[in-house]
């Protein structure tokens, strides 16, 4: 399935630069995963804290806005400037609708305080720039290292990359007392039952620290 996604992400870059004329792939066929219980984990806070401190400035961004507002990885990569509405009062964005699941253009508030770093390394990035260069496993992985934040279970069955964020964040908003409902939208669930699955599956003790 990460095969399958990078290269739908190739495709869609193709189809950009006008090397194709349609992506030919975005809805090919993906294997049936395991629940995330079993595939993913949490990150604790400590274990964020200590990534953040490791990471670059840029990545360090990034990493803080996958936990803050958890957008899946293709969506992340379509993530374009136009698409975030920073000096409005509060912030927000939208997500690009070719990129997401429900295919819907879905607004999410922004955090203050990521909007005025956002600003920050904006310079002059037109509309149509990506915002983030979105890390790859490997980089993950050296940061993580870098941190000594394990990336996988000592079984290696259970590992820490970008979709586990979103488990993360499911994680910090139930210790937070976020309710269920209000979770699933953020996490931008179409059936309340896919967060209701996840709800329960990992714990960090106490809402993530500024």
């Amino acid at each position: 399935n990460q095969y399958i996604d990078i290269a739908v992400q190739f495709a869609g870059w193709c189809v950009e630069t006008e090397r194709l004329a349609a992506n030919p792939i975005l809805r090919a066929w993906r294997a049936t995963e395991l629940p995330n219980t079993h595939f993913r984990r949490a990150a604790t806070v400590d274990e964020l804290e200590k990534l953040f401190a490791a990471a670059s400035p840029s990545r360090r961004l990034f990493y803080r806005f996958c936990v803050y507002h958890p957008l899946r990885r293709d969506t992340l990569n379509a993530l374009k400037w136009g698409h975030l509405h920073l000096n409005d009062s509060p912030p927000w964005g939208e997500t690009p609708p070719e990129r997401t699941k429900s295919r819907r253009r879905e607004k999410f508030p922004i955090r203050p305080e990521i909007a005025v770093e956002l600003l920050a390394i904006r310079g002059d990035a037109e509309d149509d720039d990506r915002v983030f260069d979105v890390p790859t496993i490997a980089q993950l992985r050296d940061d993580l290292a870098k941190a000594a934040v394990p990336f996988s279970d000592p079984n290696g069955l259970r590992r820490f990359d970008l979709h586990a964020f979103r488990k993360t964040a499911i994680g910090l908003m139930k210790a937070a007392g976020v309710p269920l409902e209000q979770a699933s939208k953020i996490l931008h669930h179409k059936d309340l039952g896919t967060t209701r699955r996840h709800y329960d599956a990992d714990e960090v003790e106490a809402p993530l620290t500024d």
